[in-house]
């Protein structure tokens, strides 16, 4: 039988390879990770099911196979927040691809009112959210020179600066 694997990480979101013992970590098991894996190619990828799965427990009553308390106890929230960054962190499935459509970012009918102060950076606001969300990909890396820097423009778009 394979070994549950414990994975460590701070709560910076990054991942570590210090035991807990010497810092403050979020543990969160492999298992639970594949049972989430197996709960969304049975259910989908909805992200109110998926966030729901959470924080039941890893429990769905509705579906078969995934009724039963499968956790000697509840999830911690960080736990739980951990856990969906982990799931979510990975690529957008093709499942749920909408070429075209995903591209387009509807306006706010009204923006929120830290706009209007002249010192905030939404762009800085969201990296300190998901800094792994301003990691080049894979490809980026290939082909960047690593001098080069990205400027976002209001459509999205991306210049060299």
């Amino acid at each position: 039988m394979a070994k549950d694997k414990v994975l460590n990480y701070g709560y910076d979101m990054r991942r570590t390879i210090m035991p807990r013992w010497i810092g403050d970590t979020v543990s969160i098991r492999a298992s639970w990770v594949e049972r989430l894996r197996e709960y969304t190619a049975t259910e989908g990828y909805h992200l109110g099911k998926i966030i729901k799965f959470i924080q039941k427990g890893l429990t769905d009553p509705s579906v078969e196979g995934f009724g039963d308390d499968c956790l000697e106890s509840s999830l911690t929230s960080a736990q739980e927040w951990v856990l969906l960054n982990i799931y979510l962190g990975s690529e957008v499935p093709d499942v749920i691809r909408k070429k075209g459509e995903d591209e387009k970012a509807p306006e706010m009918l009204e923006l929120p009112e830290s706009f209007q102060r002249s010192d905030f950076d939404p762009l800085r606001i969201v990296q300190q959210m998901n800094p792994l969300a301003f990691l080049p990909s894979k490809k980026e890396k290939a082909t960047e020179e690593p001098s080069d820097v990205a400027e976002a423009t209001e459509d999205g778009d991306e210049s060299a600066a």
